[in-house]
């Protein structure tokens, strides 16, 4: 038997090879194994004719039959698999298929999907699915949101404010982003001239703050992360179609069946890479996950992740709103072991929006007193119930004031202005697309210091 090069693209082979009667009479004695490792023997373009030309019964008996080392016959099986599901529109097949390649396998595969059907692929991945099978398949949605841009941060965010502005999007919308990207709430004193160039300041050293090289992570740190992710894991199990630490994006892809999602913003999509703890979909609720003690930076952050999905979307009967405190998940107690000494992970939801947990020594205090103790509103005084009914504006009064980026910087204008400063004190360039009005007023404010 001649020799064959697996990527020789030498067309069908001849009878004479013997290698389709071969593979005709193991199908036939039901020799699966056998089958495969003739199927082997074929170049690349003609293994996948030959998955192609398979009945279903006999693709399927194959590839579990497949001895582990043939990847390329499991591969080509899958993949003609994956081919049929998707044009079947099969989500609920192609979201199981898809599990059995490798991790860039699904991600490739995902981004190929058109992003009208995207909303219907994700839920019948959780609908088949569970445990790491199910994340595998969710991060390749994570992946296809993720940014590519290898821009310094002040840029992208100026591109990401501009692209806002040129799908129309509420300039509110585009302030929540740049506080959530940039990570800057409050400047002393926000609105006069000396707040002005202390928010220049302020916003170019957050600019800079992705170039600071990273040293090892704190304990500390690592433990809160920890934290983060058991709370989210363990809202997302309670409440089906709920999602922890996924690109904002990623939501409004899901939401596009229910709502009109603004037809100019598919390149903004791609950017928006902020990411709320924890968004309910089926109740539409975002909740942001802080340590005890960061109510009002949590309920904050978690209304301008608010602002940010509504304002992705338009014609919206009714929009996205901070978690209500009576979920599932929303509070709880673990064993939890904190930079290596045993305890309990605490944590709750006194006001919507906000899930705030502790570390606690069991032998010091109860876990459970702590637990009421985080789920009392400060400020609320009548209880949960009560802050609930207040509404949004009850919500934000116990938010830590957005002076930075509200006061300071108002409407695109002023936003991309103050951006554009900022950026060329932190030495970034400015993108084209904010366009060179915004790079003269730049530089004229620049000037005028």
């Amino acid at each position: 038997m001649p020799t064959v090069q697996r990527g020789d693209p030498a067309g069908p082979p001849t009878a004479a090879d013997g290698r389709d009667d071969r593979l005709s009479r193991a199908r036939g004695e039901l020799r699966w194994a056998d089958a495969a490792r003739v199927l082997d023997e074929f170049p690349d373009v003609d293994l996948r004719a030959r998955a192609q030309s398979l009945t279903v019964t006999d693709r399927g008996a194959i590839r579990s039959s497949c001895p582990p080392e043939l990847h390329r016959v499991r591969g080509a099986l899958l993949a003609e698999e994956w081919n049929l599901a998707v044009a079947a529109k099969d989500w609920m097949t192609a979201a199981v298929t898809v599990n059995g390649f490798d991790d860039r396998g699904i991600r490739e595969r995902v981004a190929a999907l058109d992003s009208t059907v995207l909303t219907d692929f994700a839920d019948a991945a959780v609908r088949a699915m569970s445990g790491v099978s199910r994340s595998r398949v969710l991060d390749g949605i994570r992946a296809r949101y993720e940014t590519v841009s290898t821009d310094p941060l002040g840029t992208r965010t100026l591109t990401v404010v501009g692209l806002m502005r040129e799908a129309g999007m509420p300039d509110a919308a585009a302030l929540a982003y740049t506080r959530l990207c940039l990570n800057v709430r409050t400047v002393e004193g926000a609105g006069t001239e000396a707040g002005s160039e202390q928010l220049d300041r302020t916003l170019a050293t957050a600019m800079g703050a992705a170039f600071v090289p990273k040293g090892p992570q704190p304990p500390a740190l690592a433990a809160g992360n920890l934290a983060h992710q058991m709370i989210g894991g363990i809202y997302e199990s309670l409440n089906p179609l709920s999602f922890y630490d996924l690109p904002a994006a990623a939501y409004i892809a899901r939401v596009a069946t229910k709502f009109r999602v603004r037809g100019g913003a598919a390149d903004l999509f791609t950017n928006v890479d902020m990411r709320p703890d924890i968004v309910d979909l089926p109740r539409l609720e975002v909740f942001e996950i802080k340590p005890l003690g960061s109510q009002g930076l949590a309920v904050g952050e978690a209304l301008d992740y608010v602002s940010l999905l509504n304002g992705l979307l338009v014609d919206a009967a009714a929009g996205f709103r901070p978690g209500s405190p009576g979920n599932p998940g929303t509070t709880g107690v673990l064993p939890f072991a904190d930079q290596g000494r045993p305890g309990v992970l605490v944590w709750g939801c006194p006001v919507p929006g906000a899930i705030l947990y502790a570390f606690v020594n069991q032998m010091i205090e109860s876990p459970e007193h702590v637990r009421e103790q985080i789920n009392q509103p400060a400020g609320a005084g009548a209880g949960v119930e009560s802050m609930v009914a207040l509404g949004m504006a009850g919500v934000a009064a116990l938010a830590v004031a957005p002076q930075a980026l509200g006061a300071a910087a108002v409407g695109y204008e002023g936003l991309i202005a103050a951006l554009a400063r900022a950026a060329q004190v932190a030495g970034q360039p400015i993108p084209r697309l904010v366009g060179a009005a915004a790079a003269a007023t730049a530089g004229g404010g620049a000037a005028g210091k």
